[in-house]
């Protein structure tokens, strides 16, 4: 979370909210998988359930992603 979020306190604040929806989301994580997740500037205001909804929509962009690998993988051998 960079400086373009807030203040400090408002970073860790941001931090910690994002923490608990990646937590929150634990059945959507890969084992062995290691996740980045940033956040922009605005996300200091998002309610927590925006937040989490914001979350749990990214989780499945990169499920899809995932998918969408194994398939090309897949079709070139």
């Amino acid at each position: 979370v960079g400086r373009g979020v807030g203040s400090a306190p408002e970073r860790n604040r941001v931090r910690r909210r994002l923490r608990a929806a990646m937590t929150a989301r634990n059945d959507l994580l890969d084992p062995g998988l290691a996740y980045l997740v940033g956040a922009s500037s605005g996300v200091e205001k998002l309610s927590f359930a925006d937040l989490d909804r914001a979350v749990e929509l990214a989780l499945g962009d990169v499920h899809a992603a995932k998918a969408r690998a194994a398939t090309v993988r897949e079709s070139t051998t």
